[in-house]
């Protein structure tokens, strides 16, 4: 799958409109490009490539069903975690899609150890999935930017992630 390209200058990945059903008829090609030999930092599955606006319009055209769910999330978090390149990862983006508990628990003990910014805006995490991404950020690490913006979290999963993150400081935190 990499012909033309040489895997050691891909530094980011990034997939756009994927949904669960597509993650799954592509099950063995996802996990063929993302065992391949690169230097990924930048991992980035989102509902829409153009920003906030566009992934309104996709929703307004095509409902609530675009981006990815919770298994897909899931299958894609411990498909990478098998990888080289996880243990170096600095970036994770999965704005605009449908995590709720079983992506955030893959995500918890799947914990990159070099992740500086972990983008889960417009999500379904609630309380319980909070409590999960919780238990991950207690432990050391080097996130410098938390962006959990307009998910049900609700004041109990936003009091659990504000506690595990008192033992170190943030660059950006982002509730909302």
């Amino acid at each position: 799958p990499w012909s033309g390209v040489s895997p050691n200058h891909v530094h980011s990945l990034s997939v756009y409109g994927a949904t669960d059903e597509v993650v799954e008829a592509a099950r063995s090609q996802l996990e063929v490009a993302l065992a391949a030999p690169t230097r990924v930092q930048l991992l980035r599955f989102r509902c829409s490539a153009r920003g906030s606006e566009a992934a309104i319009e996709k929703r307004n055209k095509y409902g609530d069903s675009m981006g990815l769910g919770d298994s897909g999330a899931a299958f894609l978090i411990a498909a990478a975690k098998k990888q080289v390149w996880w243990s170096s990862l600095s970036s994770l983006d999965f704005a605009w899609n449908h995590l709720c508990v079983s992506a955030l628990g893959t995500l918890e003990h799947s914990w990159p150890s070099t992740l500086r910014s972990l983008c889960l805006d417009w999500n379904g995490i609630g309380p319980e999935g909070a409590m999960l991404l919780a238990r991950a950020l207690a432990r050391p690490n080097l996130l410098g930017s938390l962006d959990l913006r307009s998910n049900p979290l609700k004041d109990e999963g936003v009091l659990c992630i504000c506690k595990a993150l008192s033992a170190f400081s943030l660059n950006w935190l982002r509730f909302g």
